[in-house]
């Protein structure tokens, strides 16, 4: 499991290598689109602790007095590979938009 990580933060440096400014834009629009998600499904009363429970975890391990943005980091945190692999697929289609839309280089 561990290689895997390791392969696919890899690729994710080298999407970052590649793409540029395009990569990390992506990258960080994805975490902020997740991390508001998250935040605003907690504050408008999704029950965390039956989604824990259905998942297999312990919902009592997270504290009352947590924060509801402590809460939603920790969610978006849990997605780090989803959005990496999403990341590898989605910035390459963004990056070749965004070079036709800039037009040709000087």
């Amino acid at each position: 499991m561990l290689l895997k990580w390791r392969a696919l933060k890899a690729r994710l440096l080298a999407l970052f290598d590649r793409y540029g400014p395009v990569a990390v834009v992506v990258w960080f629009s994805m975490f902020g689109a997740t991390m508001a998600s998250f935040y605003a499904a907690i504050s408008f009363g999704v029950d965390l602790a039956g989604i824990a429970t259905r998942l297999g975890l312990d919902p009592t391990r997270v504290a009352e007095a947590t924060g509801t943005a402590a809460v939603a980091y920790g969610a978006t945190y849990l997605t780090k590979p989803i959005r990496i692999a999403l990341a590898l697929v989605v910035t390459p289609p963004v990056a070749h938009w965004w070079e036709k839309r800039r037009g040709p280089k000087a």
